[in-house]
């Protein structure tokens, strides 16, 4: 999701990343949009850089779901990932850009 490194995540129990079963450990994430839904894949290589995605980086990917976008009405202009507490063992990674926002929900056991 970042131009640089890849966007990790850490777990620090077996849950689930965008609905995709994990265990506990380290993460990265990457993204492919389109207008109404972005793939959301979690993948296990952590230490490589963000582009491009290619066959080796896709070898390790654990799993992928499509996410809905939302539409807001104020612009984010730099990449914006924040925490929004669901429940006690529960957050969405939302994920704003310019006038598009998604929720990654993230859950742990």
């Amino acid at each position: 999701m970042g131009a640089n490194e890849a966007t990790v995540i850490h777990m620090p129990s077996a849950g689930s990343i965008a609905g995709v079963p994990v265990q506990a450990g380290w993460y990265s994430l990457y993204a492919i949009p389109s207008e109404k839904e972005w793939q959301i894949v979690v993948n296990s290589a952590t230490q490589r850089w963000g582009v491009p995605i290619d066959a080796a980086v896709r070898e390790k990917d654990v799993g992928r779901r499509a996410l809905p976008v939302e539409s807001t009405s104020s612009p984010e202009e730099q990449l914006r990932m924040s925490f929004d507490k669901r429940g006690d063992k529960s957050v969405d990674l939302v994920v704003h850009w310019d006038l598009t926002r998604v929720r990654i929900p993230v859950t742990l056991n």
